[in-house]
């Protein structure tokens, strides 16, 4: 059975203002019109890949043939003693105030490992306890947590996913859901500046998750009517190291967000 929800880089909980979002993005890349210039090879594969998402969308945008695919879709379970990804966010949330994030339907591949939970928690940590920000809990659709800070003309936003390991796949998800995440809370009154925090504890093809990250902070949020920065930020946690992804762009309450994490241009 085809993993439909990998076919649209999503969780399996995902909704369907995402799964249609997801489309859209995947559906524009893969469009025949689109690869007309490229061999016979590569126009192949794109008219492969655009049948996948478009048998993928017609089942995961029915209701009724969604609530089949998942009776018969069994996702795998989590390291035996280990605590789930929702528990583990749960009692972290708990420990650092209200909960706001609901439970999400995730594979084991995308269950965050320890030591990444806990440099996730402790980032979270350090941020509400700064005081040039007061922060506000906020829900972002397939992320583990989400902080909130507006001022009169500007809103700062810093959300969270770990990976155990970041690859091409699971940078499409996490493009997905940021899109839709800065597509629903971005002001059109205000300067928009999102910091995406992406930790990780193994790296895949570290040049093409980089090329992707660039290609996502340069075309997202883009419009002639309200102005909006994003930043990617990619967190090697075994090897303790960091690298900005995003345009360079001046403003000195970012620059000390950037700052109080300890992150630096390079």
């Amino acid at each position: 059975m085809k993993d439909f929800y990998l076919i649209l880089g999503l969780d399996a909980d995902a909704s369907l203002e995402s799964i249609k979002l997801a489309y859209r993005r995947l559906a524009l890349e893969f469009h025949p019109d689109r690869v007309l210039h490229l061999g016979k090879e590569e126009q192949a594969q794109a008219s492969s890949r655009m049948a996948d998402l478009n048998e993928a969308y017609s089942v995961l945008s029915d209701t009724r043939q969604r609530r089949e695919y998942d009776s018969k879709y069994v996702a795998v379970p989590s390291e035996e003693g280990a605590p789930s990804m929702a528990e583990a966010m749960e009692e972290a949330l708990k420990a650092a105030g209200p909960a706001v994030t609901r439970p999400r339907a995730r594979p084991a591949a995308d269950v965050m490992s320890s030591v990444v939970r806990q440099f996730a928690q402790q980032i979270r940590k350090d941020l509400l306890s700064q005081k040039s920000f007061t922060w506000k809990e906020k829900r972002f659709e397939g992320f583990d947590w989400a902080l909130n800070c507006p001022f009169l003309l500007a809103s700062y936003w810093v959300a969270l996913r770990g990976f155990p390991t970041a690859d091409r796949a699971a940078l499409q998800k996490y493009a997905n859901y940021a899109n839709l995440a800065i597509d629903k809370h971005k002001s059109w009154l205000k300067a928009n500046y999102f910091l995406l925090l992406c930790p990780f504890q193994r790296l895949v093809d570290a040049e093409a998750v980089v090329g992707q990250c660039q290609r996502f902070t340069q075309t997202v949020g883009q419009s002639t009517l309200q102005s909006t920065r994003t930043l990617v930020v990619l967190f090697d946690v075994a090897r303790g190291q960091s690298k900005v992804v995003g345009p360079r762009f001046q403003d000195k309450r970012f620059a000390h967000l950037l700052q109080t994490l300890r992150l630096s241009r390079t």
